[in-house]
């Protein structure tokens, strides 16, 4: 596997999951029982448990693409939730948090760091790898109303540049350690990207 690249699955995974109602009306999948807020889900999250919460959005609500849109948009309190959601995520859908979460690194880097852990572990309030979270080039974007995964070259080193900005733009001194590694991780990316 490539460092550039997240597993085959959890790409289609999370290209299935953003576009399931551009794609298709809904079958009768009710809607969630608890609302799609920081608290409902944060309620249901202390009740049932983060795995069955994020199974439920993902799989059985199809419910999850609000919480990852207001995630990618860098709101603290979402980016918080995630990670709240990443404690009882497995495979596919911890890739599709990383990689929302690496998407956030371009509007709020310091919390998307600050929710990061150098090693590849689950610890306690920074449930996110940071190497994950700093290399996560594919995004999702909209194109004509219709979410698209970005693969070319091109679309991932204009990716990595701007977040390497962001994250560089960076002048706190309680994330410095894990701001360097990212923008290393990040400059190697862009060395990969622009040998090709």
């Amino acid at each position: 596997m490539s460092r550039l690249c997240l597993p085959t699955a959890a790409l289609a995974l999370l290209a299935m999951v953003l576009s399931a109602r551009a794609e298709s009306p809904r079958d009768s999948q009710a809607a969630p029982p608890y609302p799609i807020t920081v608290t409902g889900i944060r309620q249901e999250i202390k009740r049932k448990g983060a795995e069955v919460v994020l199974n439920e959005l993902v799989y059985q609500y199809e419910a999850i693409d609000p919480v990852l849109e207001q995630a990618k948009k860098g709101d603290p309190q979402w980016l918080r939730l995630l990670a709240d959601l990443r404690t009882g995520s497995h495979g596919e859908t911890s890739s599709m948090l990383d990689t929302v979460m690496g998407a956030a690194l371009e509007k709020s880097p310091g919390i998307a760091l600050s929710l990061s852990h150098p090693k590849y572990a689950q610890v306690p309030g920074r449930p996110f790898p940071l190497d994950r979270v700093c290399q996560c080039h594919f995004d999702v974007e909209a194109s004509e109303g219709k979410p698209r995964l970005v693969f070319t070259d091109e679309e991932k080193l204009a990716t990595a540049k701007r977040r390497r900005a962001a994250v560089e733009a960076m002048s706190t001194k309680k994330l410095r350690k894990l701001r360097d590694r990212c923008l290393a991780v990040l400059d190697d990316s862009i060395r990969i990207l622009t040998i090709h």
